[in-house]
Formats: structure tokens, C-alpha cells, sequence
């Protein structure tokens, strides 16, 4: 994992404050969650070092 994806992951109780404080939760939930899954998308195409696309495509075939 790399620095962007260690912050992703140090956002998620900060995340869940800012959620559970503001007027327009719904849309801050649906930002931050997409959010993080292109970041993590990103990771695994670009930066697959643990060999992350290939599980990837095991996990998608095995909801066919």
C-alpha cells in the first residue's frame, strides 16, 4: 500500500464524525465512498505490486 491509500484509511473515523455532525449526510456518504473506491481502484491497476488486479478479477468471476 502506498501513503495515498494509508491516509484513505486514516480519514474513516474523521469520515464518520463529519457524517454523523452534518445536515447533508446522504451526499457526504456517497462522496466519500466513491472517493475511496476510485482511490483504491487507482491502487490496484497502478500500483500492483501484490499482484491486487488479479484478485480483483477472481472476486468479480465469482459473483458471475
Amino acid at each position: 500500500m502506498n501513503v495515498a491509500a494509508a491516509l484513505v484509511l486514516q480519514s474513516i473515523p474523521f469520515a464518520g464524525v463529519a457524517i454523523a455532525k452534518s445536515e447533508h449526510r446522504d451526499l457526504f456518504i456517497v462522496s466519500y465512498l466513491s472517493a475511496v473506491g476510485l482511490l483504491f481502484s487507482i491502487i490496484a491497476v497502478y500500483d500492483d505490486h501484490h499482484g491486487s488486479s488479479s484478485l480483483i478479477g477472481i472476486m468479480t468471476e465469482s459473483l458471475q
